[in-house]
């Protein structure tokens, strides 16, 4: 089975069926942030969203690093990336609820934000 993210309430991941809580680290984050978004992002964006106070260099060498330790999981290989740009499409709660929301499935929704 694919890789699944919970993003509403704690976020969690699904691989192989096994339900895992990750760290609260900047890796961690920017595998939400990439399942979020679900789209090429350009890596200057996510250099100044990660390290806006950091000079760019150290910046993108510390995005560079994240990115190396991360396709190393089994459940993060799968990040495409390009020398400007990077993405991550694996399906999401939030992908669920936007779509339940546009198809007037209210009870699903709900569900999904977690209010049932």
């Amino acid at each position: 089975m694919a890789t699944y993210l919970k993003l509403l309430g704690v976020p969690t991941i699904r691989y192989q069926e096994v339900w895992h809580q990750l760290p609260a680290t900047k890796a961690s984050a920017l595998l939400f942030y990439l399942a979020y978004r679900g789209d090429w992002i350009d890596r200057g964006k996510l250099v100044y969203l990660f390290w806006p106070d950091t000079p760019e260099q150290t910046a993108r060498r510390r995005l560079s690093r994240i990115l190396i330790e991360l396709k190393k999981l089994l459940y993060a290989k799968d990040i495409e990336t390009e020398p400007s740009r990077l993405r991550w499409q694996v399906k999401t709660d939030v992908q669920e609820f936007i779509a339940a929301i546009g198809e007037r499935r209210l009870n699903q929704a709900v569900q999904l934000y977690g209010g049932v």
